[in-house]
């Protein structure tokens, strides 16, 4: 079997509560989910992204907990973290045992079954984004290209989210390739959703008659600005079976072209907690929710 833990959206900060979100509480919540991975003697945990809320000394602290946890972290780059003093964000990757570019593809391979074959590509949808620039110029250039991308509603889209860079799309694009005619699966990983059925969002009462409709998270401002172009690329690979993402703390689920998009909630705002443990096979990925994040299983037969 295949097995990892999943977190997402800690969001930790030393300030006061404000819209739901318990800043201070999501150490004690880390803790308590470190246990349990620990119990379960897990190989890999995932975090996917906003380990902070702001601040360079909050993240700090949240990274020098992760270190005496002594888990197993894979982080994926989430805004938020960015939310640090500019001469410190080109250490954050490093920080987080990540290349500079904040992307990369590694293997998950099966002990127990070697046909069942696993690749995981870690993205980055931070790229050319305001909060990521690190002086003026970069970032009236992200501003630029701001203005390329609308939303359904006309509006820019939001500044706290980026893209996901032309070298970067290429890339997956090779390495989806390889993987395709390779006879891997495919789990994606990134911190911004790209795709929710409405009816499984919180609010879906707000879209009347389009509740039961797919929703595509760029056009509503929930996901990088040019997630529907990374749409159009994933679902040209049957590899692909999943994408997994945090961002909307709510999270959501939806289902399009042999695709399974999963967005898990964040422990900030999950009461009493949120996470998950993972389990991929061959025709099916099983998460295993505690807390407010439910159960669910992911059948693909292509």
């Amino acid at each position: 079997m295949i097995r990892f833990g999943l977190f997402t959206d800690m969001q930790y900060a030393d300030r006061e509560p404000a819209r739901n979100r318990d800043y201070r509480k999501s150490l004690d919540k880390f803790i308590a989910v470190a246990g349990s991975f620990h119990q379960e003697k897990l190989s890999r945990v995932f975090h996917l992204g906003d380990i902070v809320n702001d601040g360079w000394s909050n993240l700090t602290q949240a990274l020098e907990l992760f270190d005496k946890s002594e888990l197993p972290l894979i982080h994926v780059l989430g805004n938020h973290d960015f939310i640090i003093d500019d001469d410190k964000k080109n250490r954050l990757p490093s920080l987080l045992r990540l290349p500079d570019c904040g992307y990369y593809a590694m293997e998950l391979p099966d002990p127990d079954d070697p046909d069942n074959r696993w690749k995981c590509m870690i993205l980055n949808g931070n790229e050319n984004a305001p909060y990521v620039a690190t002086n003026d110029s970069d970032r009236e250039k992200a501003e630029r290209l701001r203005e390329k991308y609308r939303l359904v509603s006309g509006n820019l889209p939001e500044p706290w989210n980026g893209t996901f860079s032309p070298k970067q799309l290429q890339w997956l694009r090779d390495e989806l390739n390889t993987a395709q005619k390779e006879n891997w699966r495919v789990l994606l990983c990134s911190h911004f959703p790209l795709y929710a059925q409405a009816n499984t969002i919180q609010r879906a009462a707000a879209f009347g008659p389009l509740a039961n409709v797919g929703i595509y998270f760029s056009l509503m401002g929930v996901s990088a600005w040019n997630g529907q172009e990374m749409l159009s690329l994933i679902e040209a690979f049957p590899c692909v079976k999943a994408w997994f993402a945090g961002h909307l703390h709510e999270g959501s689920y939806g289902l399009r072209k042999n695709i399974h998009h999963v967005t898990f909630r964040g422990m900030v705002e999950a009461e009493p907690n949120a996470w998950s443990i993972i389990t991929l096979a061959k025709n099916s990925i099983k998460i295993d929710g505690f807390g407010t994040e439910p159960d669910r299983e992911l059948i693909f037969n292509h």
